[in-house]
């Protein structure tokens, strides 16, 4: 390893400790209500510092094939200690504004950065895998699969929180149970299927269009 790449890997790795620092020292994350903490002493401007640092290791790790992959396992062990967390310890939450689901979109979040880093430090984009006699291979897969799971899960939740308020408009003024909530989860799981047939005629256009690039480099 150079003294270049040597410093982007501590570079990206320091930065993502400060912003985890940051988060702890905005009082984000504690493992139990005996702490004391509320929502009247989150310190919110730290936890954007804590964010912006997060998004500035990413930055650096970007530069370089390890630090990727350092930064990428540093996010899935942070990702697994949170749910080995959430699994045993009731008292543990992570609050940004009070909002329901909040702990969970930061395990999303972390864990589609971490598969982001992977995917593109196993197949950069200086290089593309070939197939048999130099033909055209599937290319960056890894990386086309991890976009289809970050624009898949977005769309279902885009569609979740439009049929929520598509619900709530529906109960305004009404004196029973409202399942609005419920409703906008359908809406989200029915999204996932219709996302996944656009990601297979995808898979299917670029499969036909690499099959003619072999017909044309290995004629019959």
């Amino acid at each position: 390893m150079s003294i270049q790449e040597h410093r982007t890997v501590v570079g990206s790795l320091a930065l993502f400790a400060a912003g985890l620092g940051l988060l702890g020292a905005g009082n984000f994350v504690y493992f139990s209500y005996a702490e004391g903490r509320g929502s009247e002493q989150w310190i919110l401007p730290l936890g954007y510092a804590a964010a912006a640092l997060g998004v500035a290791g990413v930055v650096v790790a970007w530069q370089d094939r390890t630090a990727r992959l350092l930064l990428a396992a540093a996010l899935v062990v942070l990702d697994v200690i949170l749910v080995w967390q959430v699994a045993t310890n009731l008292d543990f939450r992570f609050v940004w504004e009070a909002g329901e689901g909040e702990l969970v979109y930061l395990q999303v979040v972390l864990g589609l950065i971490a598969l982001t880093l992977i995917a593109t430090a196993l197949q950069p984009a200086r290089t593309q895998e070939a197939g048999p006699k130099g033909t055209p291979g599937a290319g960056r897969w890894m990386v086309r699969a991890v976009a289809y799971l970050g624009a898949t899960l977005l769309t279902a939740y885009v569609v979740a929180m439009a049929g929520i308020a598509h619900h709530e408009d529906d109960c305004a003024g009404y004196d029973g149970d409202c399942f609005a909530a419920l409703a906008g989860l359908v809406w989200g799981v029915i999204a996932v299927p219709v996302c996944l047939l656009l990601v297979l005629v995808i898979e299917l256009v670029l499969w036909r269009r690499r099959k003619a690039a072999r017909a044309v480099n290995d004629p019959v």
